[in-house]
C-alpha cells in the first residue's frame, strides 16, 4: 500500500480528484432526491401496479 500512496503523492494536481469525485456523487444525488419527490403521484402508482399487471396477463 506504500508503493501506491507513494506514486499517487508524485503526481502533481492529485488532490483535486478526490473533491470532484464528491462533488459529483453530491450532485447525483439531489438530483435524484428531487427528482423523487417532484414525480407525479399518479406515475407512481402506475409504476406500483407494474408486476401485479404483469402476473395478470399471464395468467389469462
Amino acid at each position: 500500500m506504500d508503493i501506491i500512496q507513494h506514486h499517487l503523492e508524485t503526481i502533481p494536481g492529485i488532490s483535486i480528484y478526490p473533491v470532484i469525485s464528491f462533488v459529483l456523487f453530491f450532485i447525483v444525488f439531489v438530483v435524484m432526491i428531487i427528482h423523487t419527490f417532484s414525480i407525479d403521484k399518479k406515475t407512481i402508482h402506475e409504476m406500483k401496479n407494474i408486476p401485479l399487471e404483469e402476473m395478470e396477463e399471464n395468467n389469462q
